[in-house]
């Protein structure tokens, strides 16, 4: 994928996650959510195998903000082009470097 296209899954994971119902255990997703996330998977051939399409999704979205955070801290570049098009946030970037040290 490219850099705009990463871009694109980090904002609609961060999208799902600021919108869902935090209420429901289920975790039941509107209609449009669920085609959202299914053509992004079917244009960029992404394989579904981790439950739903969302479900893939979040955990490509971990991937490569784990890839981002690690070269960030290696070469200091934006790998992405995250910061620079704001698309996270250096108090973001802060909050997971402590989360998993």
């Amino acid at each position: 994928m490219q850099d705009k296209d990463i871009q694109e899954l980090i904002m609609i994971v961060t999208s799902v996650e600021l919108n869902k119902n935090k209420y429901d255990k289920a975790y039941e997703f509107k209609p449009e959510v669920i085609i959202r996330c299914k053509d992004f998977c079917k244009y960029h051939n992404i394989n579904v195998t981790h439950g739903s399409p969302y479900k893939e999704l979040r955990h490509k979205y971990y991937y490569y903000l784990d890839k981002y955070i690690k070269n960030l801290l290696d070469n200091k570049t934006d790998l992405y082009k995250l910061r620079e098009n704001h698309v996270i946030t250096d108090k973001e970037i802060v909050d997971r470097i402590l989360r998993k040290g």
